[in-house]
């Protein structure tokens, strides 16, 4: 029987992040413009700002998902664009 190989989750640049929200949360080009003015999300944008990449298993990143599914910037919803995070 052969091994089944692992396959971590890929580390994303905060380009790939947004088209990932966009392609699988279903996040428009308006919702990311009102998702980025939206003072609720402040923090959560700093954060991507200072991060080299977006990584799958940063809690910060799971809240920051919650918060635009919360406030309707994410249709599709966070559990959407965690199952489709690309792997390596």
């Amino acid at each position: 029987m052969p091994l089944k190989t692992l396959k971590n989750p890929a580390p994303l640049s905060k380009t790939q992040f947004v088209k990932l929200c966009q392609r699988a949360g279903g996040t428009t080009d308006t919702m990311l413009v009102q998702a980025r003015a939206d003072e609720q999300l402040s923090a959560m944008w700093i954060k991507i700002e200072l991060a080299d990449r977006v990584e799958k298993a940063d809690p910060d990143l799971h809240e920051g998902l919650q918060a635009l599914e919360a406030l309707g910037y994410l249709p599709n919803g966070a559990d959407a664009v965690m199952s489709s995070w690309p792997v390596r």
